[in-house]
């Protein structure tokens, strides 16, 4: 029987794909330690050279701290740093307007494959760092790129090995991005489209792989349309929005500017700061039979996980006919 071997890898920029439990060695808790003090000192030389901000290193910073976050037991003082390199981005008119540039000029890059792991990966950075940063400029830019559907293929393209090529159009990244940047509740809930399709269900081979565009198809249109109708929406005015944390809603006006409404009694849904859970050193984890090794770089893994969204994308999947 032929079945399908289904890889369904959605970039996500705010779901962190880190464990629930991080392995904290002696080693890791230094590291984590050590880019604490970097970073408060940039922070510091940023207050006395505030025209030195450069968006490039403090969205590295923020992607860091963004993942360092997400670690059960992490130390609070990661919270604090993650919210002042946020607060410093946000500080800076044009922000989200500069990811966008950047992800236009990535596009420029495109030869004429079908797509480039290098466009792939550096779209997935600027987009995980556009969801660290809740601003309207931000979510202007992000209900911009829902109707990017420039990289959206108009049929599906297979390889002789019966491997469906192509990129996700922008249009998905910015509804993930959305999906995870902190909003309140936006008034729905993106629609379930059902399991990917079994090829052991279908005759023939072409028969599978004509069910499996379909799924892709259909899913891609079903999950973007009520948020191209949120976002139509919020710039009618129609519609508030706000982010969790904050004490304040925004309404886009007819110009493109917003109005800033205080919440006269916000919910208290601000992310919580970490607790750190005492870890024993590396010695006792040797004596308890535990391995004392562990990697801790002082990076954050996207770059491995942009190359392997590159490789297999949601959209338009990347799937292997097997017998």
């Amino acid at each position: 029987m032929r079945t399908i071997i289904g890889i369904l890898i959605c970039w996500t920029v705010c779901i962190s794909p880190v464990s629930a439990t991080y392995p904290w060695t002696d080693e890791s808790r230094r590291s984590e330690n050590e880019q604490v003090a970097l970073w408060e000192l940039k922070l510091e030389e940023l207050k006395l050279r505030p025209n030195d901000a450069d968006l490039d290193n403090l969205s590295l910073g923020l992607r860091n701290f963004g993942y360092r976050k997400e670690r059960e037991g992490h130390n609070p003082e990661v919270d604090r740093v993650y919210r002042a390199i946020q607060d410093v981005v946000l500080s800076i008119p044009g922000h989200a307007e500069y990811f966008s540039s950047e992800i236009e000029t990535a596009r420029k890059t495109l030869g004429t494959l079908t797509y480039e792991v290098s466009y792939e990966r550096k779209r997935t950075w600027l987009f995980e760092t556009l969801s660290h940063l809740p601003s309207p400029e931000t979510i202007k830019i992000l209900g911009h790129y829902l109707n990017d559907d420039r990289d959206l293929a108009d049929a599906p393209k297979w390889t002789s090995d019966g491997i469906l090529m192509g990129l996700n159009p922008n249009s998905r990244l910015a509804l993930n991005t959305l999906e995870n940047i902190g909003l309140r509740d936006p008034g729905f809930s993106t629609p379930e489209v059902g399991e990917w399709p079994d090829a052991k269900n279908y005759a023939t081979r072409e028969e599978a792989k004509r069910a499996a565009w379909n799924y892709i198809d259909t899913k891609r249109k079903t999950e973007i349309e009520p948020w191209r109708e949120w976002y139509a929406e919020l710039t009618s005015g129609q519609r508030t929005f706000s982010f969790k944390g904050q004490a304040v809603e925004y309404r886009f006006k007819p110009d493109g500017t917003w109005e800033t409404i205080p919440i006269a009694n916000p919910p208290d849904d601000a992310p919580k700061t970490s607790e750190p859970v005492p870890e024993p050193s590396d010695a006792k984890r040797q004596e308890k039979g535990r391995p004392a090794t562990g990697t801790d770089d002082g990076q954050y893994p996207w770059p491995w996980i942009g190359l392997g969204i590159a490789v297999l994308s949601l959209v338009f999947g990347f799937f292997k006919m097997r017998k």
